[in-house]
């Protein structure tokens, strides 16, 4: 008894399990993909400006806080100078008290008078800017301070010159020996020198002596508390033309001398003098160039006797450009004679050529 069909299949299938999935495998699933719909869901926004400072500024508004700032930059700057004046005020009150009571050399140019002055100025300045002071601005307290100098610089100037005035001395005594010095060595070593500028530095030297002795003297009798005879800038001037003076002098060169070359006429000109051989041993060469002078001093009517060698040689130039003068007329004429002597030529062949034909 058969089995049925279908069931003789599953039991295949069941009994291979290998077929079955390789029937599986060569299957095809088609799934079917859905679209994603996306929804738009607007929601109204309320948005509210937050500002940190500071805020940027644009325009008039820069330029207004430009101006405000510029402003009180010098606002800044007048307070600070207004208190440099103030302490400066101050500082020269109390430095010049003190300089009036404890400098030597402004004791001996002063008297207690000239000093009680003083002090009774810097005494009013002093009252004044402990009361009204602390208010003025800076123009009002230069101005104090230029009146408090006015009154103590004549001292102070004083005492200053009578202070470098010892050692002075010794410095023009030294600067004397040393522009006589110069003007020695000058004399002695720098021969090629104009004599009227070393002269020039002795007579300025023995003038700021006889200067310098002038004006100690009326020093040493002139009151200490009047004002100086000279000064110690006068003194570093006339000392100072002097010194430029010497070193200007001494830097004066000597000339070089040109010495006059000591020529030996038989090789001057190359070799071409009229003692020498320059035109070797050839007697062409010789005849041709007493030829060519013979015939240059005959046809310009030159004399070649009693001449030295300089104006012999000057002599022989104005040949040679004679010479080529001369070469270059007579290759002209040559030209000439053979244009000629060819066109007669022509001519001649013409005339013959005419006999022929007839």
């Amino acid at each position: 008894m058969k089995k049925p069909k279908k069931l003789t299949n599953l039991l295949k299938v069941k009994n291979n399990p290998t077929r079955t999935k390789q029937k599986l495998l060569k299957k095809t699933f088609y799934v079917k993909k859905q679209k994603q719909v996306k929804r738009k869901l607007k929601i109204p926004l309320n948005i509210t400006s937050v500002e940190i400072y500071p805020v940027p500024m644009y325009g008039l508004h820069l330029q207004n806080a430009t101006e405000r700032l510029l402003q009180m930059q010098e606002l800044d700057d007048e307070v600070a100078k207004t208190e440099a004046a103030k302490n400066n005020l101050e500082s020269y009150i109390y430095s010049s008290r003190e300089t009036l009571s404890e400098n030597e050399m402004v004791l001996e140019v002063s008297d207690e008078e000239m000093r009680d002055s003083v002090r009774s100025a810097l005494s009013t300045q002093e009252e004044w800017l402990e009361e009204d002071g602390w208010e003025a601005n800076r123009t009002v307290l230069t101005n104090k301070t230029h009146e408090l100098e006015a009154v103590m610089d004549p001292i102070l100037f004083r005492a200053s010159e009578l202070e470098k005035r010892p050692g002075m001395n010794d410095h023009i005594e030294e600067f004397t020996n040393y522009s006589r010095d110069s003007v020695a060595y000058l004399r002695a070593n720098m021969t090629w020198v104009n004599s009227t500028f070393v002269d020039a530095i002795a007579i300025e030297t023995d003038e700021f002596d006889l200067w310098y002795q002038n004006v100690t003297k009326l020093q040493a009798e002139r009151d200490l508390k009047l004002q100086p005879v000279f000064l110690i800038s006068d003194v570093h001037d006339k000392l100072g033309a002097i010194h430029q003076n010497i070193q200007r002098t001494l830097r004066i060169r000597k000339p070089i001398e040109k010495t006059k070359p000591n020529y030996d006429f038989e090789d001057l000109y190359g070799g071409f003098g009229r003692n020498s051989t320059g035109f070797g041993d050839n007697m062409a060469n010789s005849s041709w160039f007493k030829d060519s002078m013979d015939r240059y001093a005959n046809e310009t009517g030159r004399n070649t006797t009693d001449l030295n060698e300089t104006e012999y040689m000057s002599m022989y130039a104005d040949m040679l450009k004679w010479r080529q003068g001369v070469n270059s007329t007579e290759s002209e004429n040559d030209e000439k004679t053979e244009e000629n002597q060819s066109e007669d030529g022509e001519n001649s062949e013409g005339e013959s050529k005419k006999e022929r034909r007839f």
